[in-house]
């Protein structure tokens, strides 16, 4: 049994370390070597990466949600509590993936915001190259995968809070101002709560 990350995590552990001045060479079959779990769609990052996270989701404790439906003060509180803090990657989807569950937003909307949706908003930062190492005929996954970190929204999205902009924005730019209005007014709400 190999010991180690998922494929995606192995990826996207590459991605920073290459981000931050500090490059490293390595092949897509290496990186497919190194990972644990299903890497069968591994050429394909928004499918990969969803079935690392779900792998990843089924290790993780139970939890209880609220019994509120929609972006209540008791949601978004729990959602504060439990999200606090830098995010990891696969707790970025999470924190997403459990305002689905707590009806905040739809599925289409989750996987819009994500990134994995057939029509999501992506970025470029002309200011930050994306930095792409790997060996001669692997490059084109390697690079799918870069480009895939660079442009996702999830990946500008380090906290809950910017996880609440990255949603306003895309649901604004959807025409669902209602919904954005609402999860602004409700997190307004709770965060005066707090101070």
């Amino acid at each position: 049994m190999r010991i180690g990350a998922s494929f995606t995590e192995n990826v996207y552990h590459l991605y920073q370390k290459n981000q931050s001045g500090t490059p490293q060479e390595t092949t897509y079959q290496d990186l497919l070597q190194n990972a644990v779990g299903d890497v069968q769609n591994a050429q394909e990052p928004k499918l990969q990466i969803w079935i690392d996270y779900q792998e990843w989701k089924g290790q993780q404790p139970a939890r209880k949600l609220p019994a509120s439906h929609g972006a209540t003060d008791e949601n978004m509180a729990y959602l504060r509590e439990n999200y606090a803090g830098e995010l990891s990657m696969f707790q970025r989807i999470e924190a997403v993936d459990t305002m689905r569950e707590m009806g905040i937003i739809t599925e289409d909307q989750m996987m819009k915001s994500l990134g994995f949706g057939k029509y999501s908003l992506y970025t470029v930062d002309m200011d930050n190259p994306v930095i792409c190492t790997g060996a001669p005929g692997n490059d084109q996954y390697l690079h799918s995968w870069n480009l895939f970190f660079s442009g996702a929204p999830l990946m500008k999205a380090c906290d809950l809070d910017a996880l609440f902009e990255l949603l306003d924005s895309q649901l604004r730019f959807d025409g669902e101002v209602d919904v954005a209005g609402r999860i602004q007014a409700v997190l307004d709400k709770v965060t005066h709560k707090v101070h």
